[in-house]
């Protein structure tokens, strides 16, 4: 929930108030003639400004929960912090990156009420390229507790798959990867599901890259730590799997915008809100809100990679459609 002591009902002070004015009302179909825009406008000033953008979901998020009550949900008025991260993605925003980490300190209720199901489409992408020379404050990040599980998940992928793109990072990402897995073994297993989780998406993510060579350590975490094995697989198949796995890495790393963009507007046409009716009538709430996203099925939860493919083809999903992703 949202930090009462940090709550503000006062507009950040941007540099270019018009176009960020764009950002506050209007949805993913805004016109790519205003991206454009904002992209044409002072690099340094701009990133200054979406980073105010992002905070301002933050600050001000007691305001815009009660204005979604009273006025109802819509896209065109609450997609401010999608609209920034996309831009500053494009814009490979290196200095973005202590804002961004903030943003992803925050709490699922938090998540849910600005992003829906769709922050997957752009939370690795936006840690890959604004952090992708400061993996040091990654890895601060993730040694962090009560992190949000998906938060650690984007994270982690992104600097994972950093030599994808980049070849010649493998031995570093090897070594930052060895220091995380050797943190967690070292923490006391406290049974966590969140961290179990955490955990199986995380090896996963280093088998996909087939870092082979972190097998010891990999092992290591099987032994210390419980690990939600039907997301990774257990041991013995990820020893079996690791070192036949070709890098692999999802697309949208080097989409453009407007491929972003098109992306989300395809995707977010298919998200169905149930008691859409109860939005428009304002009978919106906290918890009544938080409740609902609970309940409901988020594509943010990644599917494992012994679990059935969700394509319907009976396979288990690293034996099919993981190889696409």
């Amino acid at each position: 929930m949202a930090k009462s002591d940090l709550q503000t009902l006062r507009l950040p002070n941007f540099n270019f108030p018009e176009e960020m004015q764009w950002l506050y009302e209007n949805g993913y179909d805004i016109k790519f003639e205003k991206i454009n825009a904002i992209l044409a406008l002072d690099r340094e000033l701009l990133i200054s400004d979406l980073i105010g953008v992002l905070n301002d979901s933050i600050v001000r998020l007691e305001f815009f929960l009660k204005k979604a009550e009273t006025e109802g949900y819509n896209d065109e008025n609450f997609n401010f912090p999608s609209h920034a991260l996309l831009l500053l993605i494009e814009l490979k925003a290196e200095g973005a990156i202590d804002q961004i980490l903030e943003v992803l300190k925050q709490d699922q209720f938090f998540y849910d009420f600005w992003f829906g199901d769709l922050l997957h489409s752009f939370g690795s992408p936006a840690i890959f390229w604004c952090g992708l020379n400061q993996t040091d404050k990654l890895m601060t990040f993730l040694k962090q507790p009560n992190t949000y599980l998906y938060s650690k998940c984007f994270v982690s992928e992104a600097v994972i798959r950093i030599p994808a793109i980049f070849p010649e990072r493998r031995p570093e990402i090897l070594n930052w990867s060895r220091e995380l897995l050797n943190f967690y073994c070292e923490k006391p297993d406290e049974g966590s599901i969140e961290d179990a989780e955490y955990y199986g998406f995380f090896i996963a993510d280093l088998t996909n890259a087939g870092f082979y060579e972190l097998l010891p350590e990999i092992k290591q975490m099987f032994d210390s730590q419980s690990i939600a094995v039907h997301i990774c697989g257990d041991y013995e198949e990820i020893s079996e799997d690791i070192p036949l796995q070709d890098y692999q890495y999802f697309d949208q790393l080097e989409n453009d915008i407007f491929e972003n963009y098109t992306y989300l507007n395809e995707d977010f046409d298919d998200v169905e809100i149930e008691n859409e009716e109860d939005f428009d009538k304002g009978l919106f709430n906290d918890s009544r809100f938080l409740n609902e996203l609970q309940k409901s099925d988020l594509k943010l939860s990644k599917t494992g990679r012994n679990e059935p493919c969700p394509c319907g083809s009976g396979k288990k999903y690293k034996k099919c459609c993981l190889d696409s992703n």
